[in-house]
């Protein structure tokens, strides 16, 4: 699933990979998120996204908008397959 979420410095994307009701990879693709902070998140939210399992994890201090942009493309894209997370 590839899905455009509006972060901090715009729109970006991310594709989410799921098999067999597991997520399976999140990679960021075009962004314009400040990096050192947007990047930051980039890599530390979807590192705990993909070990727990779930969308119910912290965001990053300095990069909400980003943290939280990240978590709503993960959930559209359960949302779409019908697996909750």
């Amino acid at each position: 699933y590839t899905e455009t979420v509006n972060g901090y410095g715009g729109e970006f994307k991310i594709t989410v990979v799921l098999k067999e009701d597991k997520i399976q990879e999140i990679n960021i693709l075009e962004n314009n998120e400040t990096k050192g902070v947007g990047s930051v998140a980039f890599e530390y939210v979807v590192e705990q996204i993909l070990e727990k399992q779930s969308t119910d994890v912290d965001g990053v201090s300095g990069a909400t908008v980003t943290s939280n942009a990240i978590k709503t493309a993960v959930n559209n894209a359960l949302e779409k397959s019908k697996i909750t997370k």
